[in-house]
């Protein structure tokens, strides 16, 4: 008589091995979304880095230029502002109604962009394989700063304690959430004359 399996016992394998590979099929899927993640979470840093650094740049060019305008720029007519670095005369009620608005604009457009950003790292695993979330993605102080704040929030390990992390985290906030509100006060206050 030949040794032939049970047809419970081979019901059973099969079962076993289906499983088997539902869940590896399960674990590759789900390895994927995280890597897409991550490339998502990469390519909304990338962007955001550029747009920062427009940003600040049109922060700083405006005001460089409110530092060069005088009180009595604003009773004569027929007074302008020269915009420092592009050499052109542009009258000031303009320059601040453009130039204000302009600066409000981009750094609300900016902390939009970072919305997506902070929803992308809130969504991401703290974990991409031996590595953190803080090691996984590109680095950039910004990122950084949300991903130190989620791992005090969860404690999660997405992120470890590094010396002076405080100090990244502080410069951070100034330029990333404070300069913007700051200049643009500025221009709001200096264009009341």
């Amino acid at each position: 008589m030949t040794n032939r399996p049970k047809p419970d016992k081979l019901l059973l394998n099969n079962a076993k091995a289906t499983m088997t590979k539902q869940q590896n099929l399960h674990h590759a899927k789900k390895r994927q979304r995280q890597s897409s993640n991550l490339e998502r979470i990469d390519l909304l840093i990338r962007n955001a880095k550029a747009l920062w650094f427009a940003m600040l740049a049109t922060l700083v060019f405006a005001s460089i230029t409110l530092f060069g305008i005088n009180d009595i720029d604003f009773f004569g007519l027929d007074r302008n502002t020269r915009l420092p670095l592009i050499g052109v005369s542009v009258p000031v009620t303009y320059f601040f109604a453009a130039g204000a608005a302009f600066t409000c604009a981009i750094y609300v457009y900016f902390q939009l962009y970072l919305i997506r950003l902070w929803h992308e790292l809130g969504r991401a695993a703290p974990r991409h394989g031996a590595s953190s979330l803080s090691r996984a993605v590109h680095p950039w102080l910004v990122s950084d700063t949300i991903i130190q704040l989620r791992n005090r929030l969860r404690k999660d390990n997405s992120a470890q304690k590094q010396p002076l992390n405080w100090i990244g985290n502080l410069s951070t906030l100034l330029l990333a959430w404070a300069f913007g509100p700051i200049v643009s006060a500025y221009f709001w206050w200096r264009s009341m004359p």
